[in-house]
């Protein structure tokens, strides 16, 4: 089965992104089932830390727009709407926390002919202090079948750590909460993929999807109380995905869902040039015919395997721009794309 997470929305304005643009991926990527963090789409109140959550109108935009299951974290119970919001089957909260807070952080259902399991955590390094231990709260939950886990953290360490920790009893960890895409995909060998944070899918221009002014005051010992509520950023939205194929409970790739449009929307406005790099990454911008010069170093030294550094099916006709020799033999080739 394919699964299609994608990372945080960040405001109303990359829920109507994600729903225009979902039908397209569904079908030409073979999705199965997606799963979308939540729980910054909607903006509730004048400062960041308490002004994020979920509304019933947005919510029921994602699920009527081919969201099969909404994650959330720390603003998962911020928000006037948030009972409401929470009385859906198909909205989550993290499982792991104490009794006297309400949550459902569990869901098990059919997704592409295969039992999946859903199951949502959250750190204490997500401004969750309250948080019971991951490891524990996740062997005591009910599971079934592919089991995939959103878990909302800032520390990385923890989330590698979780994961090779349950390496094998889930088919994929993959992280949230900062808003910042992780470059490194992991297939653990015991079959569970590894992403610390998927990243996000809202507004560019600012880390996060909104200027961090608050934030900022409050480092300088200043009263963020006092500034102007704050707003979203209003670039073009990017999103931010993974996608994990998945069988018999241990995954068999994970990829980063590539937004060729988002990229030239990018060109056009940045005035300078945009680096991209690794063979997964590259490949999808030289497929989309993004490339339009390129570095090759070339090393000789037999390897005996690993991942192709340039896509299959592709032809693209280059012109031989530089070249230069090092020690050692590497050769570095600078090519440009011949239109």
């Amino acid at each position: 089965m394919n699964v299609l997470m994608v990372g945080d929305i960040v405001g109303p304005d990359a829920v109507g992104c994600l729903v225009e643009r979902l039908p397209g991926l569904r079908r030409d990527r073979d999705v199965d089932l997606v799963i979308a963090n939540a729980e910054n789409c909607a903006v509730s109140g004048p400062v960041p830390w308490t002004g994020f959550g979920m509304t019933v109108e947005l919510v029921e935009r994602l699920l009527a727009g081919g969201v099969d299951v909404i994650t959330s974290g720390n603003y998962g119970v911020d928000g006037h709407e948030a009972e409401a919001v929470h009385a859906y089957p198909r909205v989550l909260r993290p499982l792991n926390l104490p009794d006297d807070v309400p949550r459902k952080g569990v869901l098990i259902l059919e997704a592409g002919g295969e039992t999946t399991t859903v199951v949502n955590l959250g750190s204490k390094t997500a401004v969750m202090p309250r948080a019971l231990s991951l490891y524990e709260s996740l062997l005591a939950a009910g599971r079934e079948g592919n089991v995939i886990v959103d878990l909302h953290g800032d520390s990385a360490w923890e989330k590698m750590e979780f994961a090779t920790a349950v390496d094998g009893r889930v088919a994929a960890v993959l992280g949230t909460h900062t808003h910042e895409p992780t470059m490194n995909l992991h297939v653990l060998p015991g079959g569970t993929a590894l992403v610390v944070d998927v990243g996000m899918t809202g507004p560019t221009g600012s880390p996060g999807g909104f200027p961090l002014t608050h934030f900022s005051a409050e480092m300088r010992g200043e009263d963020p109380g006092a500034l102007p509520p704050f707003e979203l950023s209003s670039d073009p939205t990017t999103l931010g995905a993974v996608l994990v194929r998945i069988e018999g409970g241990k995954t068999l790739h994970i990829e980063r869902d590539f937004d060729p449009e988002a990229v030239r929307q990018m060109k056009a406005r940045a005035g300078r040039d945009i680096s991209m790099g690794g063979p997964e990454l590259a490949a999808q911008a030289i497929k989309a015919g993004l490339v339009d010069e390129w570095h090759l170093f070339v090393t000789p030294i037999v390897v005996g395997g690993g991942k192709r550094s340039l896509p299959d099916d592709v032809r693209v006709k280059l012109e031989l721009l530089d070249e230069r020799r090092f020690e050692g033999a590497v050769v570095h080739l600078h090519y440009r794309t011949r239109t």
